[in-house]
């Protein structure tokens, strides 16, 4: 990729938004999707990526899709970007977790525990890093999490929410992405991609400042909901220069 960490030189970083990259508008199903990826990138460039692939805040039921198109023609082909790689999946849970009425549950198995802001993964380590849908729990989720069996949730962990819970810090949802951005960088070593899912446009922007490059952008909508601030699913490379 050393054509595009040469041109991304020549940007400018306020700019990102207006940026005349190859583009495709498409609805499927329900959604209606705007894709924009850099020039000379491809999909299939990540597909074919080896070496450690991380992902925090997992695991995700239906994994890391995303979609390709040429210009020769308006066909999109989805990929899913997880499929066929061996990934290790953290979260501060055993699993994700998933709030029904009058219960706490997990989806899936993580592989390790972990904060996806500190991870216990040394600087560089990684090649991959896969995210989606980081948020805050909500109060509601809170208080189920805070009266869950202790064999579901450990007590520290009771304590932690305890304290997140008074000093509302689990509002805070741009500061925890921020965090998570910051993270992903120390631990992707150069040449290291980000794959972000369900992102937003402050997400975008603050990873832009910190030195990613973005390779793709797709910004969906449900078609019905209007007035909704669209969702980013974004591919960021960590550059190997300085």
């Amino acid at each position: 990729m050393n054509k595009i960490e040469a041109a991304v030189k020549k940007e400018q970083e306020a700019s990102w938004e207006n940026r005349v990259w190859e583009g495709i508008n498409f609805d499927e199903g329900q959604f209606n999707y705007e894709v924009f990826k850099r020039e000379g990138f491809s999909i299939k460039d990540i597909i074919k990526k080896k070496g450690v692939a991380v992902e925090v805040a997992g695991p995700t039921e239906k994994g890391f899709w995303f979609h390709d198109f040429s210009k020769k023609g308006s066909e999109i082909t989805s990929f899913n970007l997880a499929e066929r790689k061996k990934i290790l999946t953290s979260n501060l849970y055993p699993g994700t977790p998933i709030f029904s009425e009058g219960s706490f549950d997990y989806w899936g198995k993580t592989d390790f525990i972990a904060d996806a802001r500190a991870m216990p993964v040394k600087e560089g380590g990684v090649d991959l890093v896969y995210c989606s849908s980081i948020a805050s729990i909500q109060k509601s989720g809170l208080r189920k999490i805070i009266g869950a069996r202790p064999e579901d949730v450990p007590l520290v962990e009771k304590n932690r929410l305890v304290s997140k819970f008074s000093s509302n810090e689990a509002a805070d949802k741009h500061k925890l992405r921020e965090q998570v951005i910051d993270e992903s960088w120390n631990i992707l070593r150069p040449g290291g991609i980000l794959i972000w899912r369900s992102g937003n446009v402050h997400d975008v922007g603050f990873a832009i400042r910190r030195g990613f490059v973005l390779l793709q952008r797709e910004q969906g909508n449900v078609k019905a909901v209007h007035g909704g601030e669209p969702w980013q699913n974004v591919i960021f490379l960590k550059p190997e220069f300085k």
